[in-house]
Order: C-alpha cells, then sequence, then structure tokens
C-alpha cells in the first residue's frame, strides 16, 4: 500500500554502541531487553525493491516456493502448521449448522453446499444468539466488501470495513469457543510501524539495505518481542502479518509480506543464545487483493535464508462459506501461536533472559 510520508516522518536507528550491524551486540531497544538507545534520523537512500526478482537476489535470498500437492517439500515445523490451516480451505465444514436456515433467507442466490455445513456441535455458550449474531456480523462484512468494490474505495476503507472487522470477528469468537481464560492474541494496525533495527533488512547484491516496507495488520499475541519500533506494539510478538490491495492491485503485495517477514525471523534468529537450536518457528503471511484471501507460511533457515511457502486461498468476501473459511483459518493461526509459537519463545528466547 502507497502512503504519503511528510519530510518530519523519517525512520529512527540506534547510535553507534547500540549495536552493531551483524546484530551481535543486544544493547539496542528491545522489549524483551527494556532497554532504550539515543535515536538519529536515517536517510531512506536505500534500494529499490518492487518484485520478487529483485528479492530472490538479496543477501540472505528471500525465495517464493510454490507448495505442491501433498507438500512433502515442506520443512516440518511449516508442514504442521499448514495442516492446521488445511482443516478449513476446502470450505467444509465451516459453517455453523445451526445457521443453515437464517442463511437460506439472507443470502437468495449462492447458497454454500451442504458440506460447508459442521456437525451441528457449538463451542458457544447461548448457542442460538451467539450463532444469529455471528452470521449478522457474516453479513455485514459481505456487505461492506461488495460496497467497498462497487464504489471502488481505496485500500484503508477496505481495511477499516472489511479486513480489520473480519480479523477482530475471527478472534473474539475463537476465545468464546474455548479460549476466554487463557492466551489471548489481538488485532493491531501496523500501518504506522516500522522495522526497528536496519540490520534486521536484507541487502541487495551491491550490500545497500532494501528500503522500509509497510504493512497494514498484525495478528499478535500480548505478551513481548516484535520486530518494530512502534511502542504499542512492543509487547505483543507478531505471529502474522496482512497487507491488503484493493482489486486491481498497484504493486506486489509480496514484497511487503517477504520483508516483514524476514525481519520478523531474523529479529528471532539475532536473539537466540548462542548455544540454542537455531531452528525458528514459522509465521503467517496473509494477502489481501480485493475479495481474495491467501495464505503464505514464512519459513527462516540456520543461515538466515528466507522462503515463502504459497500462495494458497483460503477464501473470498465475496460468499458467506468463503468469510466462513477464513474466519476459521484466523483461528487455526490463533491456536498455533498459543500452543506452539509462544511456547518455543519462552523456551528458547524469554527463559534465557534475553
Amino acid at each position: 500500500m502507497k502512503r504519503q510520508r511528510r519530510p518530519t516522518d523519517t525512520p529512527m536507528e540506534p547510535t553507534k554502541g547500540d549495536g552493531g550491524d551483524d546484530g551481535s551486540s543486544m544493547d539496542i531497544y528491545d522489549a524483551a531487553l527494556g532497554s532504550r538507545p539515543t535515536l538519529k534520523p536515517v536517510s531512506r537512500a536505500s534500494s529499490l525493491c518492487k518484485t520478487m526478482a529483485d528479492l530472490a537476489y538479496a543477501e540472505p535470498p528471500i525465495l517464493c516456493h510454490k507448495i505442491h500437492p501433498g507438500g512433502k517439500e515442506l520443512p516440518d515445523n511449516v508442514q504442521l502448521l499448514r495442516q492446521g490451516v488445511l482443516r478449513y480451505t476446502k470450505a467444509k465444514g465451516v459453517i455453523p449448522a445451526g445457521l443453515k436456515s437464517m442463511i437460506e433467507e439472507i443470502w437468495e442466490d449462492g447458497q454454500p453446499l451442504e458440506s460447508a455445513y459442521d456437525s451441528g456441535t457449538c463451542p458457544y455458550e447461548n448457542q442460538q444468539e451467539t450463532e444469529k449474531l455471528l452470521l449478522k456480523r457474516i453479513h455485514e462484512i459481505s456487505e461492506s466488501a461488495m460496497e467497498c468494490e462497487g464504489d471502488r474505495k481505496p485500500e484503508p476503507s477496505w481495511g477499516e470495513e472489511v479486513v480489520r472487522p473480519l480479523l477482530e470477528l475471527a478472534r473474539h469468537y475463537w476465545r468464546e469457543g474455548g479460549r476466554a481464560d487463557g492466551p489471548s492474541v489481538c488485532i493491531e494496525n501496523t500501518t504506522a510501524a516500522s522495522i526497528s533495527m536496519p540490520q534486521l533488512l536484507p541487502r541487495d547484491s551491491e550490500g545497500n539495505r532494501y528500503g522500509l516496507k509497510k504493512t497494514d495488520y498484525g495478528v499478535q499475541q500480548e505478551r513481548t518481542i516484535n520486530q518494530t519500533l512502534a511502542l504499542y506494539l512492543h509487547d505483543k510478538p507478531q505471529v502474522a502479518i496482512v497487507e491488503l490491495k484493493k482489486i486491481i492491485p498497484d504493486s506486489d503485495p509480496f514484497v511487503q509480506l517477504a520483508i516483514w517477514g524476514f525481519a520478523l525471523l531474523n529479529r528471532l534468529r539475532l536473539l537466540l543464545p548462542s548455544d540454542a537450536t537455531k531452528t525458528l518457528p514459522p509465521v503467517v503471511a496473509l494477502e489481501v487483493v480485493g475479495h481474495r484471501w491467501s495464505i503464505y507460511y514464512v519459513h527462516c533457515d540456520e543461515i538466515g535464508a528466507t522462503t515463502l511457502y504459497g500462495p494458497e486461498n483460503i477464501g473470498s468476501t465475496t460468499e458467506v462459506e468463503g468469510i466462513s473459511q477464513i474466519f476459521r483459518v484466523i483461528g487455526a493461526i490463533a491456536d498455533y501461536a498459543v500452543d506452539k509459537y509462544w511456547p518455543w519463545l519462552d523456551e528458547n528466547i524469554l527463559s534465557s533472559g534475553c
């Protein structure tokens, strides 16, 4: 998403002595450390990165790898994350069965297939009222998406009228479905957040850092550690990055997702104790282009090379089963965040005192 920046809105970096460019010194500002450096503006003069081809020649490289049937080429931890998502990507069992009669009344055209409804087991208290409210919100999101398309609204409108409401809806009902008393996730607007340290950005073949990119939303845990300089995000590690574009995009959303995924995993790699395993947990990148939502799985190997596996379609806001499918996938990502991602952070980084 292109955004105008005022002349005074310059990114910041730690002054000398706060951390080497190789990331070896961790005396720079970080929520896990609780230290804050003296900040100075840095020049925005940097290498341009506009396409996947540019990223493939980065140091270390950032690649996009199409997932083949069966996904046998995927690293084990990516395969595990993907399995949780795949339960819902065929639009089977994604709509509460109790909504069927109401859906038939509201949607005259494009009725969901019978297989789109679940078994009827409801995890929510006050099932009828809860499901009725859920359907109302799904219908509102569908109407907003069609209005954004019909009125040719800009990307910020798509974000605040469609994308964020759907992310928040999924988070709310994920908690209502049995997660209310445990660790939580939240949705944050990241359009004003910058990557905190220059060394978290990839370089081009001549050694120049690629320019900073912005993303739109993050699925965050209400804990600590992430790659941004934004104070409101410091206590919320990011597990999913969301970038949206209008139906006819004017730039490639993959570039933003790739650079932010690289920065996040590189941040974790630099925080690992020297004697710790270098196997990092994958994170999720969600690409939203108009109605269509897609997912990438972001993986970083032992030397820092990053691969985005995907994209795989997870649904469309043009239909009730598509919205329900996206809704379920966000819940699967939240499950991964609290069941796998956070325990890894706790064991490998936080417990070491980083």
